[in-house]
């Protein structure tokens, strides 16, 4: 991994440091001034949403940074794993600032809590990382760990209360979410067994020449049908 691809995911990289730091944060804070640990989140948020502004820059006419952009080359490792365009840049903006949204509208909500104040901020912050993620995929494997690092710490915050209701939701929302990847898993393989890869360019090539084939397939057997049927 080079400098550029540092560069690349910096944002990701950004968003997960932003949760790492809100933890530290609340492990190392008085536990008197834990309610500046909202705004200690809405002030990490800056980090991801500056990076994402930087690209977006200087992303200029390219299509996309990781092939397009200014010390990409052939030997980059996320190449046919992330597109960072200005689809998932837009994405990037609207992720963060709905995560923004949210830790402003949880400031009450997490005045609840006597503990995990800083644990709470920090899922949301992983989960915004992997719903910035999703939207940069290019390849099924990334998509996987995307939504899982989107949807396992959704069932943690779903369950954070620890009272029966709180328990329950998050313990259906984990049984849900397992069967469910297990399903996109078992696609995932049959998609790759068919087209031989797991990249979404190549996968759409393999559907674009199956269509052709049964085309021409279909055309052949209607000129055979016709030539076979007796003419009245």
């Amino acid at each position: 991994m080079n400098a550029h691809d540092l560069y690349v995911v910096s944002p990701y990289l950004a968003m997960a440091g932003a949760g790492l730091l809100v933890i530290i944060f609340d492990l190392l804070l008085p536990r008197r001034i834990h309610g500046l640990l909202p705004y200690l989140a809405l002030l990490t948020l800056t980090g991801p949403f500056v990076l994402s502004l930087a690209q977006f820059y200087d992303l200029g006419l390219a299509a996309n940074l990781v092939r397009d952009g200014e010390g990409a080359g052939e030997a980059s490792i996320l190449l046919g794993s992330l597109s960072v365009d200005r689809f998932a840049l837009f994405f990037n903006f609207l992720v963060a600032g709905a995560a923004a949204l949210v830790v402003l509208a949880s400031t009450e909500y997490v005045k609840l809590m006597p503990r995990f104040q800083g644990e709470y901020f920090g899922l949301l912050l992983f989960s915004a990382t992997g719903m910035m993620l999703l939207a940069a995929a290019t390849e099924l494997i990334t998509i996987y760990v995307a939504l899982e690092l989107t949807t396992l710490p959704l069932a943690a915050l779903g369950a954070f209360m620890m009272s029966g209701r709180s328990s329950e939701a998050g313990i259906k929302f984990l049984i849900i979410g397992a069967i469910s990847s297990a399903l996109l898993l078992y696609g995932m393989a049959l998609v790759f067994g068919f087209t031989g890869s797991t990249q979404l360019a190549d996968i759409s090539a393999a559907v674009q020449r199956l269509y052709i084939i049964n085309i021409i397939r279909s055309r052949r057997s209607y000129a055979c049908i016709t030539l076979w049927s007796p003419y009245q």
